[in-house]
């Protein structure tokens, strides 16, 4: 039992010695957890030390409570400095306890209002960008838009949002962010319909058949994904696909007028081939 005692006083004088290294290398709140085993080890077995070994300690407590006092963010939540009187080692303990809990309050409530003025910086670029969009300045409202999404690179719901709305107005960018939208979110079964119509009318017919196909995947009785499909089949003079989806169309939907007139002109298309 002697033995466990001075090898713990050894390792808290240790501790103790190297606290100026050890708060520049650790946080504060790992280092805090090393004073508070120097501290009790000490308060359990000050008695197998010499009266010089005991001032020793004093002086090395005195110094690592200064630095702590001495950060910044223990002056935030604990204005009053810990002090150490001879005697008082679990008073300074529980002191040194409560510091991290009230650290992490702070940082919570840091993260907290920087998450709220985040959100109200986006809103605001966002609105910005929607009516410069109103007034066809697009540039401008691209480059709102294209800072949002590089300051909110996993944000789905803003990719969808802003994707959405140059979908509405048919300009050609809405490629890239429903693109991004769909990386965001692979379900997203309504942006794959959206891509696959842009692609087509760019005539990238191999990938807008890649979104169609994904967003009827997702959701395979929707007849208007179906007639999209179709459509860039059609497009892409790829008869025998089109007439297998505008059959299963109009076995779904039998009164769908357009997917009726689509498939007697691609059957039309398939006798003169």
């Amino acid at each position: 039992m002697e033995k466990r005692a001075e090898e713990l006083l050894k390792d808290a004088r240790q501790h103790l010695l190297k606290a100026r290294l050890l708060i520049k290398e650790k946080p504060i709140e790992e280092y805090i957890k090393l004073l508070v085993f120097s501290f009790y080890v000490y308060y359990r077995s000050s008695d197998k030390l010499i009266p010089k070994e005991r001032r020793e300690f004093k002086e090395l407590f005195d110094t690592a409570l200064n630095l702590v006092n001495l950060d910044q963010r223990v002056k935030h939540v604990m204005p009053a400095p810990l002090i150490y009187d001879v005697g008082n080692e679990l008073g300074v303990i529980n002191r040194l306890k409560t510091i991290p809990g009230m650290l992490n309050e702070t940082d919570n409530s840091h993260k907290a209002v920087a998450a709220s003025e985040a959100i109200k910086a986006k809103d605001e670029k966002l609105s910005k960008a929607l009516n410069m969009m109103q007034k066809s300045r697009f540039d401008g409202a691209l480059n709102q838009l294209n800072e949002l999404s590089c300051q909110f690179p996993d944000d789905y719901p803003l990719h969808k949002a802003m994707s959405w709305k140059l979908f509405e107005v048919k300009h050609i960018e809405c490629i890239t962010f429903l693109e991004k939208t769909v990386k965001l979110n692979p379900e997203d079964a309504e942006s794959f319909g959206a891509l696959g119509q842009v692609l087509r009318k760019v005539k990238k017919f191999d990938e807008a058949i890649q979104a169609h196909l994904r967003s009827v995947e997702l959701d395979p009785l929707n007849v208007t994904y179906l007639f999209n499909l179709a459509r860039t089949y059609i497009d892409n003079r790829q008869w025998n696909p089109a007439r297998e989806i505008l059959q299963k169309i109009l076995e779904l939907d039998p009164e769908m007028v357009p997917a009726q007139q689509a498939l007697k002109f691609v059957s039309s298309s398939l006798r003169g081939a």
